[in-house]
């Protein structure tokens, strides 16, 4: 609701008392104020006012009269203007409304340039003053609507509400559809292998590197290192490893076990 101050007088008094009266909030298109009255009043005061006057006295030398001094208090009413406010509640047509003669609400649009708002115009027919755009609301189209508010804007993911619209967001590791509203899965490895320097395994809203038999992955989970030792993982033989030198070594099975073609694994004959 909007305040209005207004200085009180006769003829705005009466002004107020004639909108009052026609005007109820269950007529169509007329909305309640609040306006604030500043009324003046005058107050009586009584003042006091001293002073000294001269008087005739008797026996001041003698049987003689002297002329003397005596200090004099008089009262008077003096008038001041004091002020006060006074809240009261008037009807008035909504805003794009207006009302003719003695009719029962506010049932004549009042529409121009400057009426409505956010890409609004004026309506024709119907309720609305204004026809507003999608994303927009009230009378006159000024309120933003959140479309997030609804069903989460039909969003897989988390829903962003903007000033007329909305977007949709996925979390890390998916991205949007073609719908704009659901979310894929994002294969990272698609791109520069993912920063893999061998194998890229995509995994659902993530991915991770893998290095092939002879190598093993680096703490920077990016990185392949060749594996020369059978100190690093028993150089990835199933069984035994058995360390040639000049970085070299070989895989052994225990007996009853035949070494597969990866020189890894041993299976049972």
């Amino acid at each position: 609701m909007l305040f209005h101050i207004v200085i009180l007088g006769m003829i705005s008094c009466e002004t107020t008392r004639i909108a009052s009266a026609e005007l109820q909030m269950d007529m169509p298109n007329v909305c309640a104020d609040q306006e604030m009255s500043l009324l003046s009043a005058r107050q009586p005061c009584v003042q006091a006012l001293t002073r000294m006057a001269k008087v005739w006295k008797q026996g001041c030398t003698g049987h003689h009269w002297c002329l003397g001094h005596e200090r004099r208090t008089g009262y008077y009413t003096a008038y001041r203007q004091v002020y006060s406010m006074e809240l009261h509640t008037v009807y008035r047509c909504c805003p794009g409304w207006s009302q003719r003669g003695e009719e029962r609400g506010c049932l004549h649009r009042v529409c121009g340039a400057d009426t409505c708002f956010n890409g609004g115009r004026c309506a024709e027919s119907g309720d609305q003053v204004c026809l507003c755009p999608e994303g927009f609301q009230g009378t006159r189209c000024q309120y933003d609507v959140n479309e997030c508010t609804a069903e989460n804007g039909g969003c897989e993911g988390s829903c962003c509400n903007v000033i007329g619209s909305f977007y949709c967001k996925c979390p890390e590791g998916s991205r949007l559809g073609p719908d704009s509203r659901a979310c894929q899965d994002l294969n990272e490895c698609e791109e520069m292998n993912g920063g893999c320097q061998q194998t890229c395994v995509n995994t659902p809203g993530s991915y991770h590197c893998e290095c092939s038999q002879g190598f093993r992955l680096h703490s920077d989970s990016r990185t392949c290192l060749t594996v020369t030792s059978c100190s690093v993982e028993n150089g990835g033989c199933e069984h035994r490893c058995v360390d040639l030198g000049s970085e070299r070594f070989r895989c052994e099975c225990r007996d009853s076990f035949l070494l597969q073609q990866d020189g890894k694994h041993c299976q049972g004959e």
